[in-house]
Parts: C-alpha cells; sequence; structure tokens
C-alpha cells in the first residue's frame, strides 16, 4: 500500500520509533486538522504530518481505507478516525502515554 510506504519512508527520514508512531494526514485550511496538532503538541506527543491537500493518490488510498474526513490519525498503523477519536483518547488518558517520558532533569 502506497501509504504505508509513506510512512515508513518517513521513519527512516526522523527516526521516530515504529512502537509508538503517530501519522497525522492533513490538508491546508482544515480547522479540525489544526486542531488536531495543535492537541498532540500539547499533550508533548511526536507525530508525523502529512499534507495531502496536492496528493491525490494519498487522498484516493485514505478513502479506500478509512472514508475520507480529515483529519486521518493513525497510532502504530492503526487508524483511531480524526480529531473526535483523538479527542476519545485524550479524555481516556491514553493520549499521554503516548509521550516520551520526562527524563529525572525534567527536561
Amino acid at each position: 500500500m502506497y501509504l504505508l510506504q509513506h510512512e515508513r519512508e518517513a521513519d527512516r527520514d526522523d527516526g521516530h520509533a515504529a512502537g509508538q508512531q503517530v501519522s497525522l494526514y492533513v490538508q491546508r485550511g482544515c480547522s479540525f486538522c489544526a486542531a488536531a496538532q495543535r492537541l498532540l503538541q500539547a499533550r508533548a506527543v511526536a507525530f508525523r504530518a502529512y499534507d495531502i491537500t496536492d496528493d491525490s493518490r494519498t487522498r484516493e488510498e485514505l478513502s479506500r481505507r478509512t472514508g475520507l474526513t480529515l483529519p486521518q490519525i493513525f497510532i502504530d498503523d492503526e487508524p483511531i478516525g480524526g480529531f473526535d477519536g483523538l479527542q476519545r483518547l485524550d479524555r481516556d488518558g491514553r493520549l499521554r502515554a503516548l509521550a516520551p517520558t520526562t527524563r529525572k532533569d525534567g527536561q
């Protein structure tokens, strides 16, 4: 699948651990996409955002795989849905579990 290939290539580029890879597919001008990114940043969750505004191939694959609503968020290649799904994870406390642990020196 192209989508999975796209994510694996990105993993090699930035060294994200495969065990907790968070991928976010967004489109320019999408307020829910921006809100999802802000929430992940506020919770210190590392993620990889893919702007698919001009990427018809990825949009088509997302549509087949999940139905096309944006953002689409994947954790370890499992679709969790859009911003509503992300908010549910946050309310349940599961989003914070994706953040790296704080070092002893508070950093």
